[in-house]
């Protein structure tokens, strides 16, 4: 993950950054390639904070979720860092959230261990 999230912070080139502008989207989208799980990357500037909107088209969201947000908000981190900024809230939407049939019983267990009621 540190050289994508290198290949990300690449795309915020410091010399061409300009004061007045307060957003900046990186579509890891290419035409002709398979679609990445992560489609988009979304930085908003508002109230000296630097918040970050993540849009995935496919998750794993017991298995991935976890280190793909840390690895994410460490983006956003060096970002604001460099940019002089603090840093803001993150935003998650997921088209297709699911869990692998492998993971399933091990999810359920945690939920049940939590209090969380689901019906089987």
């Amino acid at each position: 993950m540190d050289h994508f999230s290198t290949d990300i912070v690449d795309h915020f080139s410091l010399d061409k950054y300009k004061p007045e502008t307060k957003s900046a989207s990186i579509s890891l989208f290419k035409p002709g390639e398979k679609p990445t799980c992560l489609s988009l990357l979304d930085f908003k500037y508002r109230n000296n904070k630097l918040d970050m909107n993540i849009v995935y088209r496919a998750q794993n969201v017991f298995f991935k979720q976890p280190g793909n947000l840390i690895a994410l908000r460490g983006i956003q981190n060096k970002l604001a860092k460099e940019l002089g900024f603090e840093v803001g809230n993150v935003n998650l939407l997921i088209i297709s959230a699911h869990i692998y049939e492998v993971n399933y019983d091990e999810a359920i267990n945690i939920l049940k261990a939590n209090n969380v009621l689901i019906d089987k």
